[in-house]
């Protein structure tokens, strides 16, 4: 913004310069022009429009083209307009100014020219490899997540299966009716807290039959080793 407002005075005390400059150069020709002939109309026009714009402080960029135009507009008539109380003023200085001013017209023409771009992106299912690349990631990754789905389901109906086992060997037999409550409990009517309920009996039950199991084992193990040493001792007393 500052950038903007710097760029704008500099332009505006330029144009203040040119204008101060333009305004002696065209009373001392109109004073001369008594006794000839000088077309002072392009820098009069060219006054106007800057007397009009110079009264502003501030100028849009569109303004700041303008000026710039007329800036240089200016000082191609100036130079006419001088060259032609010169004695060496002729036909190809004439055309030289000529051209310059041609080619000032022609920039200024490309300076408002608005150049528009479009893009326009297509996409072809049939050849674009990345496309074809997505689509099938898409399936890879849909077919992996029911495939999860699917394991994720055969994995709690075998473990289902095993707390239904485990249950019914607890209490050593299963009748019909006992079959049907257990399969209204998991599967048709499943009550997640009374399951979790079976799973506590059943690993409590099978805990304490695992020790029971151990202590067992130990108590036959020494009654092993008591008798290992009964016979030990008694082979001791024989050898005497």
């Amino acid at each position: 913004m500052n950038t903007d407002r710097m760029d704008t005075s500099a332009v505006y005390g330029l144009f203040e310069e040119l204008k101060q400059s333009l305004t002696e150069m065209a009373s001392s020709l109109k004073g001369r022009s008594e006794q000839q002939t000088i077309d002072l109309s392009k820098i009069e026009e060219l006054l106007g429009k800057m007397n009009t714009l110079s009264k502003q402080e501030v100028f849009s960029p569109e303004q700041i083209s303008v000026l710039e135009e007329i800036l240089t507009k200016s000082v191609v008539a100036g130079l006419e307009t001088v060259f032609e109380k010169l004695d060496g003023w002729n036909a190809e200085k004439r055309e030289t100014l000529q051209a310059i001013e041609a080619k000032i017209d022609e920039m200024g023409k490309e300076s408002r020219t608005v150049i528009r771009k479009e893009h326009v992106f297509s996409l072809d299912f049939k050849n674009s490899k990345t496309v074809i690349t997505l689509c099938c990631m898409g399936l890879v990754l849909l077919f992996s997540l029911v495939g999860n789905f699917w394991q994720m389901r055969q994995n709690s109906q075998l473990s289902d299966n095993d707390l239904k086992y485990r249950y019914i060997k607890m209490y050593g037999e299963a009748n019909q009716e006992k079959l049907m409550d257990l399969e209204m409990l998991f599967t048709y009517q499943r009550d997640e807290q009374q399951i979790a309920i079976i799973r506590g009996q059943v690993e409590t039950y099978e805990r304490l039959v695992k020790e029971q199991a151990e202590k067992t084992e130990r108590a036959r193990l020494n009654t092993s080793q008591a008798n290992e040493l009964r016979k030990q001792a008694e082979s001791i007393k024989q050898r005497k």
